[in-house]
């Protein structure tokens, strides 16, 4: 068994073109509210009550009205809750050995790289003074999808490597296995996608809810920050609340890490994904796959893990529900072992001639922080 390090740290290089009011505390530019124009009202009836209110009220009162509109538009969910990923077929003869070579993938017979997915952030704008009462009002949060590369070996014989002694080598990947394999990289994807929803989706919707809310209130500009702060902490669920003394965006990432690492139990220690391998030895099965008689032959134990048996939202979940509001520290690693899926944030297992278990890791850099952005 292998572990490295595959956290790939999430980009936060500061701009100093942004506008200092529209600034990130870590660096990132928060997009402002769009304009919603009257063609966005629903039909007929949101035109009428649109003329309505500005017959009864003036120009003034439906340009307030749509930019509030605007705000609470760019409050929607920040990405899609939780999808159905798909590994791609690495295809004999070659895909083995192309899973191999996959960063990560050591001794692997699938694997799944997935760079952290972008935290969302706590943006407070700059706080204006308005009848003797400052204002602050939190700008919307967005989380980045993730884009996974994952492979699997399709049917068929797949080339090794030669052994010490210089035999040629062969790794027979029937349907069911290639279908199991695939089914566990999937297994590890969906692991990691409702990581990042419990994590981030939620943390960023409830954002926007505050966001979509007024503005909150203090006797000094100091004081409406720290409202805005607090009307976030308050709303989130307890999992997503930040200890004093630790930055927001801090303890997202952790608590991604602390679900992330479920994906990587699967391999290690539970071994639920671990496949095994059988030496053919009979000559007339290596003749029917056109193989020479003296070459070594491989082939993956179909049935012989339990993907399938531990559903990734449950899994997750228990794990999301039991950290009762902290997430301790944790660091981006990978881990290999034998035979079966691998999967995670740069995942990799393996196969050998006996069962073993397959690597995953996690992304998850506590490097940020999110303080009321520079006034203008």
């Amino acid at each position: 068994m292998t572990e490295r390090k595959a956290a790939e740290a999430e980009r936060s290089a500061a701009d100093p073109a942004v506008r200092p009011a529209q600034r990130s505390a870590h660096g990132s530019s928060a997009q402002s509210a769009p304009a919603v124009p009257l063609a966005g009202f629903a039909g007929r009836v949101g035109e009428r009550a649109a003329f309505a209110l500005q017959r009864l009220a003036g120009n003034r009162a439906v340009a307030a009205s749509l930019s509030e509109i605007g705000r609470v538009a760019a409050a929607g969910r920040a990405v899609a809750v939780v999808g159905k990923p798909t590994s791609k077929a690495a295809a004999a003869p070659d895909g083995a050995e192309q899973i191999l070579s996959t960063e990560g993938a050591f001794r692997a017979a699938g694997v799944t790289t997935l760079p952290a997915p972008g935290a969302p952030d706590l943006v407070v704008d700059s706080p204006t003074q308005q009848g003797g009462q400052w204002r602050a009002s939190i700008q919307p949060a967005s989380v980045t999808p993730d884009r996974a590369t994952s492979l699997y070996p399709g049917p068929g014989v797949h080339h090794m490597s030669p052994d010490a002694v210089g035999q040629a080598r062969h790794r027979d990947v029937t349907p069911a296995a290639s279908d199991e394999i695939k089914d566990g990289e999937e297994e590890h994807l969906l692991d990691l996608e409702w990581a990042r929803h419990f994590a981030y989706d939620t943390t960023a919707d409830t954002i926007n809810t505050v966001a979509a809310g007024p503005p909150s209130t203090g006797a000094t500009a100091e004081q409406a920050r720290e409202a805005a702060c607090q009307a976030v902490r308050s709303a989130l669920p307890a999992q997503a609340r930040w200890p004093d003394g630790t930055e927001p965006i801090t303890h997202w990432r952790r608590l991604y890490g602390q679900l992330v690492s479920v994906t990587r139990e699967r391999d290690t220690p539970k071994r639920w994904h671990s496949i095994s391998t059988e030496i053919v030895m009979d000559p007339a099965e290596k003749r029917r796959l056109n193989l020479p008689v003296a070459d070594g032959l491989y082939r993956y134990v179909a049935g012989s893990t339990q993907v399938g048996a531990h559903p990734s939202e449950a899994q997750v979940r228990a794990r999301y529900d039991s950290l009762g509001g902290t997430a301790a520290p944790t660091g981006g690693a990978t881990t290999g072992g034998g035979s079966g899926t691998g999967g995670g944030a740069a995942t990799g297992g393996g196969s050998s001639t006996g069962g073993a278990g397959t690597g995953s890791g996690t992304t998850a850099p506590p490097t940020s922080s999110a303080r009321e952005a520079p006034r203008e």
